[in-house]
């Protein structure tokens, strides 16, 4: 698949926005999972979502591991793959530091049980057809070309393969005035922290207005049974952890879907 960027230095600039969000990543509201009321919301979400398990499992956008940890500690084999050098270099320390214990351990302890892949997101460099499903968590928004990336994580997918994509309503206030007006990603700030997007970088999900154009991007991309709600045990989770930040009272919700099955077979769930 060719590149989905506008220009390697806009790509670049982007990593570079991901690079710098490492240093606090883990210590900002959204980005480790924290305490063990948000982890048991997130491993029951992933467990609903995913096929059982072990199951190879690619966490595209994986960020600083969060969710290729949880991944792995429900038995799946799991593949991480970000465009962030410095974010990988998190998740393999973090995935290092619990390698040994029981729930990671690959053997002789010796290494994580998590392969960490340099790519991108959008475009992973992972062979067709090689998974049982694809997730991500706080991706979808942050691509300059959403629909090319579902169709690339379709390409990764066996026959009935699962994708699991959580995110939120980032920039849309929309929903406290209109709970059933079911917005998605509006416009707003483009700072995080003291540093900025880039100045040329388009993110077409922040434009999109309803939860049915994001349906209609993943059924375009050739998936079936596509679904999003709400997840309101991480909510839950969400509202106790992140009192008075940011992320106080946002709705969480997930992007279900899978591949067709092959007339005549049964999916594996």
């Amino acid at each position: 698949m060719m590149s989905q960027w506008p220009d390697p230095a806009t790509e670049d600039a982007w990593a570079a926005y991901w690079n710098d969000e490492a240093t606090v990543w883990d210590s900002a509201p959204g980005g480790s999972v924290s305490g063990e009321l948000e982890r048991v919301a997130w491993l029951d979400a992933l467990t609903e979502q995913l096929p059982p398990a072990p199951a190879d499992v690619v966490d595209v956008g994986t960020g600083t591991g969060e969710m290729a940890l949880l991944l792995a500690n429900l038995g799946h084999r799991v593949t991480g793959v970000d465009f962030a050098e410095h974010m990988l270099r998190r998740a393999r320390d973090k995935a290092r530091s619990v390698s040994s214990s029981p729930s990671f351990a690959d053997g002789d302890g010796a290494d994580p049980p998590i392969r960490f892949v340099h790519g991108d997101a959008a475009d992973p460099p992972i062979p067709s057809g090689s998974m049982d499903a694809v997730i991500n968590r706080w991706v979808l928004w942050a691509l300059p070309d959403p629909e090319r990336a579902l169709s690339a994580w379709r390409r990764l997918l066996r026959p009935a393969g699962r994708l699991v994509v959580f995110d939120s309503w980032w920039w849309g206030r929309e929903w406290i005035e209109d709970p059933g007006y079911r917005p998605m990603l509006t416009s707003g700030s483009e700072v995080s922290g003291d540093h900025s997007m880039p100045d040329d970088l388009q993110l077409p999900i922040k434009d999109v207005r309803a939860v049915v154009e994001i349906e209609e991007l993943a059924t375009t991309a050739g998936f079936v049974d596509v679904a999003v709600e709400r997840l309101p045990r991480v909510e839950m989770a969400w509202r106790n952890a992140h009192t008075g930040s940011i992320m106080d009272g946002l709705p969480i919700h997930v992007l279900s879907a899978r591949t067709p099955t092959p007339s005549g077979s049964t999916p594996r769930r």
